[in-house]
This record gives structure tokens, sequence and C-alpha cells, in this order.
């Protein structure tokens, strides 16, 4: 832990959705620029041919063959550009709707009991300091989605706390309640702690979170799911349940299918129903029938309340059935449980 005694500075920072809204202007003049640059290579080849169709002889094959190169060019970058602006706006309109701060602030309120959590845009203004304890939690950039489109968020987050004792945050409390929020699909707590005395008394104790996946407790997903997210749940179940089958490894293997059943909208939710199956094929009597069907059952219940691309929070699990090959017991078992589960996103 580093600690500056020094007497802290108020510092201007821009919120997440100011920073959004800052990088969709760019874009929209990015492209605007590309659009004129492609307007003036088009009239730039225009004229070399108006000047061929005059009888001008000084026009060569390189004037034209680099005329239309430049065309070709400006054309790329102006649908590069477009491309960009879109997937801006689209960062821009899910900043307004999440926060990522806001997730990490539930996830660290169960470790700090009787502190008061608070969700801000910006760093809040330190000369305000009265010593009463309080933690704040805000991004240093905008929400982003991932790049499977499916839900996912990103962010950088800064969590500080004021104390009026020398306390710092307890960074391995942070860092497990991050990880274990069901939330976080992947984030790590990154950096030192750093505990900053204030002029007028009191602390500051400050860490930071990088959150690749996370997860509003409902989340925003607009677009309608696949047949292609519903095979994705059913990966997911498989791997984490294969970290889970140390004593399997070597004599069996795991196998899983997704197909989804129905989706539909109501009263601004998407409820998606989807048939998972997770099949395990033991090549030793070791572990028998019974096992295998357990180990499979459990792995499918995990699902529930857990995240899923492109499908949202799992808020239900039925296991329907359970199928093998052979009976109990006998080598190359195949056993195949499958289960119903419902998600659930927010669709505006």
């Amino acid at each position: 832990m580093s600690t500056n005694t020094k007497n802290a500075k108020t510092t201007a920072t821009k919120t997440a959705r100011q920073t959004a809204a800052d990088a969709v202007t760019e874009a929209r003049e990015i492209l605007a620029r590309r659009q004129r640059d492609h307007s003036a290579a088009e009239l730039a080849q225009e004229d070399l041919t108006d000047r061929l169709n005059s009888g001008d002889e000084t026009v060569t094959t390189a004037d034209m063959t680099e005329a239309a190169t430049a065309v070709e060019r400006a054309d790329i970058l102006v649908k590069a550009a477009e491309r960009a602006l879109a997937k801006a706006i689209k960062n821009a309109e899910v900043t307004d709707k999440v926060s990522v701060a806001g997730v990490i602030a539930d996830a660290i309120r169960p470790v700090l009991t009787g502190v008061p959590v608070k969700v801000v845009d910006s760093t809040p203004d330190r000369s305000q300091h009265d010593g009463q304890p309080v933690v704040y939690v805000h991004q240093r950039n905008a929400t982003k989605q991932a790049r499977t489109g499916g839900g996912a968020l990103s962010a950088e987050v800064i969590i500080e706390m004021h104390t009026a004792a020398p306390l710092a945050l307890t960074e391995d409390a942070l860092r497990k309640a991050v990880e274990e929020c069901p939330q976080v699909s992947t984030g790590v707590v990154n950096g030192s702690e750093q505990l900053t005395a204030m002029k007028g008394g009191g602390y500051i104790s400050t860490v930071g979170a990088s959150i690749q996946r996370g997860w509003e407790f409902t989340p925003y997903i607009p677009t309608e799911p696949t047949a292609y997210h519903a095979k994705l749940a059913s990966a997911d179940a498989a791997t984490a349940l294969r970290a889970t089958l140390t004593d399997w490894r070597a004599g069996g293997a795991l196998s899983n299918w997704g197909e989804l059943i129905k989706s539909e909208v109501v009263d601004g939710e998407r409820r998606s129903l989807v048939r998972l199956s997770l099949s395990m094929t033991n090549a030793s009597t070791a572990k028998p029938y019974d096992s295998a069907s357990i180990a499979l059952t459990a792995g499918l219940v995990e699902l529930e309340g857990r995240y899923a691309d492109g499908l949202g929070r799992c808020v239900g699990l039925k296991v329907e059935g359970e199928r093998a090959n052979s009976g109990a017991d006998v080598r190359n078992v195949a056993v195949t449980v499958t289960a119903l589960a419902e998600f659930v996103a927010a669709v505006a």
C-alpha cells in the first residue's frame, strides 16, 4: 500500500456519459472528413476522365490508376468510419442505460457492512470530505459492450473509501467479492491500495477494478437470441463442469448441446426458453451411472442465477430427464441429462 500525506487536489474528470458522448462527436467528425475526402477523390477521377474524353493526351495511365486507387481507398475509409460511429452510438446508448460501477457497488456492499456505498458519475470533491465513512464507486471510462454483443459489459472502475481513521480498503476482500459476484464473469481488482491523508482531516483509500465481462441484474439485450446463443450457453455449462471433473478426465468425455425453444417480449422484458443437454461418456467402471447423472444434473442446475450471452440471466431451470445407452456400472456408459432453462433480459 502506498501512502501520500500531501494535500489532495480536486481534479475535474469526465463522467462515463460525457466520455461516451465525446466519442460519438469525434466519430461523426472523422466520418464527415472522410466523406469530404471521398468526394474530392471522385471529383479528381471525373476530371481526369473528362480530360481524356476531350482528347488530352497528357493524362497518363499512372494518373488514372492513382485516381482510381484514391477513390477505392477513400471508400474503404468511409465505411470504416461509419462502423466506428455506429459502435460509438451503441456504446453511448448502453452507457445511458447501464453502469458497471453499479454492478461493482452491489458486489462490495456485503464486504463493507455498515458503510454507505454510493455510485457517482465522477471523482467526488475531496475537499468536502468530512471524515464520515462512505464509499464512492465510479467509472473511469464509458461502459462498453462485449464484442459478442450478448449483453456483457466492460469498464474501468474506481473504488474510493472515505474514513476518519487511516484504514485502507482490504484489497483481498474486495478482489474476492468481485471474483465471486455472479454478475461478474471476468474481472479483477488491480493496482495497489493508495491511502491519502486529507488536509481537513480523514483519509481516502482508493482501489481500481478492471471489469471485462460484467452484467446488470437484468441485462439490457435489445437483439433477439439465436440458436448460436443456446449452444453457447450449453458450452459454458460444460466448461464450468469440466473444471470440477478431475477424476473423469482420464477415462471419459463431456459433450453439450443447446436448442432455442422460444423467445418472446412481455412488458419490456424478453424471456427465452432454452433446452440444454450435457452428456458424459465414461470408459471406466470406477464411476458408475448414478455418479455421472448426479454430476451432469449439478452442472446444469448451477446455471440458475448465472448469465449467458444473448440470453441474459437464468431465472429458472427444470431438469427434464436423463438417459443412458447401457445399464449401470458397465464400461462405456453414455449418460445424458437434459433441462429447460428460462432466461430474462431487458429490451427497453
